[in-house]
């Protein structure tokens, strides 16, 4: 299963890298985990993933 970055999501979503991290600190957009690999902290999108977000910009939830 290919896993995508915060940035690659982003960019799958049409949107700034910048505007999905807030949107995602806002509880606006539903996000994976953090996981920590090799000592940093990432999100690791799946389409999966990157789909249920796009259904609440869609709904308007996260709108700015």
């Amino acid at each position: 299963m290919k896993r995508y970055t915060t940035n690659e999501a982003a960019d799958k979503l049409e949107i700034h890298r910048v505007t999905l991290q807030r949107w995602i600190a806002a509880k606006r957009i539903p996000a994976p985990e953090v996981q920590n690999i090799g000592g940093g902290l990432f999100r690791l999108w799946t389409e999966q993933d990157i789909a249920r977000a796009k259904k609440a910009i869609e709904r308007g939830k996260a709108k700015p």
